[in-house]
């Protein structure tokens, strides 16, 4: 190592052990009367000179900006590059960052120590410097206990709230980011505290015995919240995967980013590529002072705003930082959800009949009413009466604009028009007019096509669904069981052709949570102050809104963050249970359904309380029936397909391919219906295979508005928008989502329900004719009744097909794409392709089988053509030796002809025909015969 020129800043040379020093070339600082502090620029003739100096040594430089010298070394023929883990802004390109291996200056040297002897008297230092480098990522991976690592971290002295003065001001545990504020004028701020670390692992059980490892490694749950959990971690020699920080250096008592000192952000080194282009960031080195240090395991980013830099860059600079490493934990401005559940309430032994079954008489009951909307004409002279008004009255563009009206809020002055008027007469008119009427309820006559019926929205006061969540054992403000409640908007069974039926429950946020979003309404850099409890205008406080917006409550991070929205529609949307494993998992959750005075609870029985409640309102069914319990026990899903709306909070994500990956992300996990909490660490947070996830998303996504930060998608069990903005989360997320693409996808799962019932039908009818084949004839009862059963579907298919099978349904071109979408994720072409083969299959083979009966039919008489054809000769001497035996010999007392003939006569006269034929019976056979015999010849006989 004697070898080694070393120029690095002084707090390096301070760093450096004495063995260490020994060692280098130059054991001193290269400069006794320059001072170098860290981030300092070494100049290349200073470089230059201690080069030659120590010729031939291999130079290594620490802690300083270096990239000239570097070039001027490299020019100049000598050996050398950039050791330690520390960068600063503008000194390296992002490949070079990223090549770092991570180890400090120190354990570099370490390694290359002369002899065995000295790296064990040197361990204490090898082990101070995986703290520096890792912090608590670096003691696990050693297998440090927890009592040695309290001593080689600062924990006694800097554990927030351990000290004289605390020194945090404001702390906030988000799903995937610890947010906190520290006062600057506290000593605990500086920088070797490393308070940001030390907040990382939250303040557990205080004492942890001699350690189990045996124990630890059977537990294979992944922990990072205390003590416990390091040793978990610890006796497995892994990195400790915690949550990431962003801390925010702030005068006490003060508000806002101009107050703000410093920013410092502590995450995974997964990150490093994004952190590497932050630092390269012309535009960043500008107003801020960078600086990145580097381990095996973690990136530190420090960012000092340098003098003139105003609160809108800090701003900038911090939603930058949040567009990347807030995801899950990022809040939601709006939240919308129609949990849809079809129903084929048909019996097998129904399906043949299914006029007659019971599913035909379905007639909801009090209080449920049938809704009806505006037809197309009125709904367009709605439309036109709120357009004219909102030209003349700004603050009704402004509630437009944003969508700002509940169902019976009266949108013009005169109470003409209420919300859901106008939300009902923009839906129907977003389709063609031939689809119009047999898409929504319109008509009271119409018969054949969607009717709707709902519960009284008077009968939805207070009502909610409440998903309860077991405990997080990530963090500690989230290990007590706590519950997510929604407010239910409407409840609804829409009706369909060969009465089939579809449940619609529409979920969205209570009140409460209503008015703490409203606090992230901003689309500016400095929406992120509501995270800290800032509010967004100088001297306003919370509790004080607008006419529009109404009061804003002062916000709750917590319980506006996507994933306990993720986690809520997951949990609410199951049925039953498939696996035993989901309650091992984590994947049943209790569900309440809050509706008048009896409550229903889902816990894991075999179909969900909750949706059988409401079922039994809407239907007046007693499902405790067997026969009506079957009904339920033969739905085919056991998880309810969603329709879903997520705004969130903040300005659309930049360019950055980082932010673009974390909505890429984030929308996978709405899309496919998972939590945060589901994604691997392996896969960059993905809860599948990274490359499985993005071919799928390459195939059902909608990217038109992804630059804009909205992206639309389809499953056969989702369909999913999520994005950034005022528009996006006023009219998108409370009209267009729920009412445009909530009927799209009702039309696209009555389709899939109807073609699914006609192979149900089939299925049925094929399953009577299981043995006809052996003993099928022409007039068979049999193929009689499944030839009339399949006619009788046909005669169906060809209904649905030619008045409800529209391929084109809207001439917008979005709702084109989205259709198109859903039809595709359901795969209808096919399914519709695979019915009609099988009817005409069926019909075919129907055919096939009374053909061949009657060709059977016809081979059996010309079988006996031929026999009689073949014997008739034989028949005919036989008849005529019969007729000459029945003539009785000549005898005097035998009457000659003529008086033979006159007895004949006499005999007719008489009537005694009966006693002729019984007396000469032999005689009349043979004639018989004998004419049988001619006529067959006459029939067989060759042609010429």
């Amino acid at each position: 190592m004697g070898h080694i020129l070393l120029l690095a800043s002084d707090r390096t040379w301070d760093m450096l052990p004495g063995l260490l020093r020994a060692h280098l070339a130059n054991p001193d600082k290269p400069s006794a009367d320059q001072a170098l502090p860290p981030g300092a620029v070494l100049s290349p003739n200073t470089a230059l000179d201690l080069a030659r100096k120590h010729s031939g040594a291999r130079i290594l430089i620490a802690d300083l900006r270096c990239s000239a010298a570097l070039a001027r070394l490299h020019e100049a023929g000598y050996v050398a590059e950039r050791a330690g883990n520390r960068i600063y802004g503008g000194d390296a390109t992002p490949h070079e960052v990223s090549a770092l291996a991570g180890d400090t200056i120190v354990e570099r040297l370490l390694a290359w120590s002369a002899t065995e002897a000295e790296a064990q008297q040197l361990l204490p230092t090898r082990r101070a410097q995986r703290w520096e480098r890792d912090g608590w990522a670096g003691l696990t991976a050693a297998g440090i206990p927890w009592r040695e690592a309290q001593a080689l971290s600062p924990v006694k002295e800097h554990w927030p709230g351990r000290g004289r003065a605390e020194p945090l001001l404001v702390r906030r545990e988000l799903d995937d980011l610890t947010l906190a504020i520290i006062d600057t004028n506290s000593p605990h701020a500086s920088e070797a505290a490393d308070v940001a670390e030390l907040l990382r692992l939250l303040k557990g059980r205080a004492d942890v015995g001699k350690a189990d490892c045996a124990r630890h490694r059977v537990q294979a749950c992944p922990a990072n919240a205390d003590s416990h959990d390091y040793e978990q971690v610890r006796c497995r020699n892994e990195p400790l995967q915690l949550r990431p920080v962003l801390l925010l250096h702030q005068q006490a008592g003060k508000q806002g980013s101009v107050h703000t000192g410093a920013i410092e952000y502590l995450g995974a080194r997964a990150h490093l590529p994004w952190l590497a282009r932050l630092l390269a960031d012309p535009a960043l080195t500008a107003s801020f002072d960078l600086r990145l240090t580097i381990g095996r395991y973690r990136a530190r980013l420090w960012a000092q705003p340098r003098a003139g830099a105003d609160a809108a860059q800090v701003d900038a600079l911090i939603s930058r930082l949040l567009e990347v490493v807030l995801v899950t934990g990022r809040p939601l401005r709006e939240y919308s959800c129609t949990f849809y559940l079809p129903l084929d309430l048909y019996l097998d032994e129904e399906l043949l009949s299914p006029d007659k079954a019971k599913p035909a008489t379905l007639a909801p009951p009090a209080p449920v009413e049938p809704h009806r909307v505006a037809g197309a004409a009125e709904a367009a002279q709605q439309l036109q009466a709120v357009i004219n008004s909102a030209d003349q009255e700004k603050n009704l563009a402004c509630r437009l604009s944003r969508a700002q009206f509940g169902p019976d809020d009266d949108v013009l002055r005169d109470g003409a028009v209420t919300g859901e008027q106008l939300t009902e007469a923009q839906a129907i008119l977003y389709f063609l007019p031939e689809l119009q009427a047999r898409l929504f309820d319109a008509d009271p006559i119409k018969a054949d096509g969607v009717r709707h019926w709902r519960l009284p929205r008077v009968e939805l006061t207070g009502a909610k669904l409440i998903v309860t969540l077991d405990p997080d054992p990530r963090a500690e403000p989230h290990r007590q069981t706590h519950e997510i409640a929604a407010a239910v908007q409407d409840i609804s069974l829409f009706g369909y052709t060969n009465n089939l039926f579809a449940l619609a429950i529409r979920v969205g946020f209570t009140d409460s949570e209503a008015r703490q979003a409203r606090c992230f309404s901003g689309t500016q850099d400095n929406w992120w102050h509501a995270l800290f409890g800032w509010p967004s205008s100088p001297g306003r406080g919370w509790g004080v809104g607008d006419s529009d917006e109404g009061a804003c409550q002062a916000p709750d991070p917590h319980a506006l963050q996507i994933e306990r929205w993720l986690a809520f529609t997951k949990g609410a949307r199951l049925l039953r249970s498939a696996f035993a494993q989901q309650s091992v998992e984590k994947k049943i959750q209790d569900v309440k359904l809050v509706l008048g005075d009896a409550d229903a609870v889902f816990h894991r029985e075999a179909f969900s309380p909750v949706v059988e409640a409401l079922l039994i309102k809407l239907t007046g069914w007693r499902f405790a029936d067997p026969t009506d319990r079957r009904r339920l026990q033969q739905l085919r899903d056991d998880r309810m397909v969603v329709n879903l709306a997520y705004a969130l909070a903040g300005p659309p994500p930049s360019a950055d391919p980082a932010a673009r990956d974390a909505m890429q992300r984030l929308f996978s996990l709405a899309l496919f219906v998972d939590r945060g909490a589901d994604g691997a660490a392996s896969q960059g947070g993905y809860a599948y295979d990274r490359d499985f996830v993005l071919g799928q998303l390459g195939e059902c996504v909608n990217r038109r508005w992804a630059g804009l930060g909205s992206l639309y998608g389809s499953t056969n069990y989702s369909q999913v928008a999520l994005g950034f903005g005022d528009y996006f989360a006023g009219p998108v997320a409370r009209m267009h989502v729920p009412e445009i693409h909530g009927r799209l996808l009702l039309l696209v799962l009555l389709h899939d329900l109807t073609l699914t019932w006609f192979d149900r039908c089939i299925t049925r009818i094929t399953h009577d004719l299981a043995n006809l084949d052996a003993t099928a004839t022409a007039d068979s009862k049999p193929l009689q009744r499944a030839g009339a059963h399949i006619a009788a579907f046909q005669q169906r298919f060809i209904r649905f097909t030619n008045d409800h099978w529209f391929r084109t349904v809207t001439t917008q071109t979005q709702g084109l794409e989205t259709h198109r979408l859903m039809t595709r994720a359901f795969g209808l072409d096919d399914k519709y392709q695979l019915v009609k083969d099988k009817i005409e299959r069926f019909h075919d083979t129907i055919g096939q089988l009374r053909d061949r009966a009657m060709a059977e039919a016809s081979h059996r008489q010309a079988q006996l053509g031929t026999a009689l054809g073949r014997w008739g000769p034989p028949l005919a001497l036989a008849a005529l030796l019969l007729g000459v035996l029945a003539i009785p010999a000549h005898t005097e007392s035998t009457p000659n002809a003529l008086e033979t003939y006159d007895l004949v006569r006499h005999k007719l006269r008489t009537l005694e025909l009966g006693a002729f034929l019984r007396a000469n019976w032999n005689f009349v056979t043979a004639a018989g015969v004998l004419a049988v015999a001619v006529a067959v010849w006459l029939v067989k006989r060759p042609r010429r």
